[in-house]
């Protein structure tokens, strides 16, 4: 289905998804449950920005709902450390007053917090002046324990 036999609300909410970072199959999903609309995913990927087909006008939306939906992860509650450790020190809270504590959910709970309070999910690196020149971009493999994280950090840095 091509760009001119959806309605322009249509159109738009279609790029809007997009640009919150939506997959296709997902607003396509949405399309037919909010507006009853059926279209192929092929149709969504037309509304991706990278689209040569893609109006100068839905692109302008495009970056706006980006750059709008960037800024606004700062007001989502769980983005935020303080937020994500006040829940992480009530699970906790909950799990030691339970007559039978459950050590392994209290201790992956304490893991967390420490993760949390680490910076272990940013990408900052803490630079020394020692006079070396240092890269400031690290490659983390997806699945690495923090023992191993700690061990390669430790080591020096290579290309």
């Amino acid at each position: 289905m091509s760009e001119k036999k959806l309605e322009r609300e249509h159109q738009i909410f279609i790029v809007q998804q997009l640009a919150m970072f939506e997959r296709p199959k997902s607003v396509r999903s949405r399309l037919k449950d909010e507006f009853g609309i059926e279209i192929t995913v092929q149709a969504v990927r037309h509304y991706q920005i990278t689209s040569k087909e893609l109006s100068k006008e839905l692109k302008k939306v495009f970056n706006a709902t980006r750059k709008k939906f960037l800024k606004e992860s700062d007001t989502i509650p769980i983005a935020n450390k303080s937020y994500r450790l006040r829940k992480l020190q009530n699970i906790f809270e909950q799990l030691e007053d339970n007559p039978q504590p459950n050590t392994v959910e209290m201790r992956a709970t304490l893991e967390q917090s420490a993760k949390e309070t680490g910076d272990v999910f940013t990408n900052k690196q803490k630079v020394e002046n020692s006079g070396e020149v240092r890269h400031s971009v690290v490659r983390v493999p997806a699945k690495i324990t923090p023992e191993e994280w700690l061990k390669r950090s430790k080591q020096p840095i290579t290309e």
